[in-house]
């Protein structure tokens, strides 16, 4: 008797994208945070997903780091990303001042520009979270929005209560 997971292909792996092509950044709490332009992240993301690596991009505000300096868990994680960008201009403002050319990437604009960048590579995408209704629509929209996107499934995982012992 042959086991379902021996029947199902296996997943294509995916190489960690390491170090990040950013061209510079500036530390806070000891997170490195992107100091680029728009263009510059959304085509980072781009071949990084052409070339099948895997990246994990943050786009962090202010309020972000207020959370992190209180929680070691999201800390780390912001330490352990491939690219923080700073989505808000008080970061914006921070890496000014320490005499980097920084500019504000915010995550929903940075999507849309991923979104469009990528129908020209073939790309595929997935949306993953929110309301059933909500990530429905938003694959619809961006369907409509981005002719040619290719959109392979979306999903939204049930919500559960949240509880203080886990």
């Amino acid at each position: 008797m042959t086991s379902k997971a021996a029947t199902q292909p296996s997943a294509p792996r995916l190489r960690v994208l390491t170090p990040p092509a950013t061209t510079d950044h500036f530390s806070l709490l000891g997170v490195k945070v992107a100091a680029a332009g728009f263009d510059e992240m959304a085509g980072l993301i781009i071949e990084a997903a052409r070339q099948r690596h895997r990246i994990r991009v943050h786009f962090a505000a202010v309020h972000t780091f207020i959370e992190a300096s209180r929680d070691a868990e999201l800390l780390e994680t912001l330490r352990d990303a491939d690219v923080v960008t700073p989505d808000g201009m008080p970061l914006v403002w921070l890496g000014r001042l320490r005499g980097k050319r920084v500019e504000r990437i915010c995550g929903p604009d940075a999507m849309l520009a991923v979104l469009d960048r990528s129908r020209e590579h073939g790309q595929r995408h997935f949306f993953y979270g929110s309301s059933p209704e909500v990530v429905e629509t938003l694959a619809e929209t961006m369907s409509e929005r981005f002719p040619g996107l290719r959109v392979v499934g979306a999903h939204s995982p049930p919500y559960r209560s949240l509880s203080w012992s886990e």
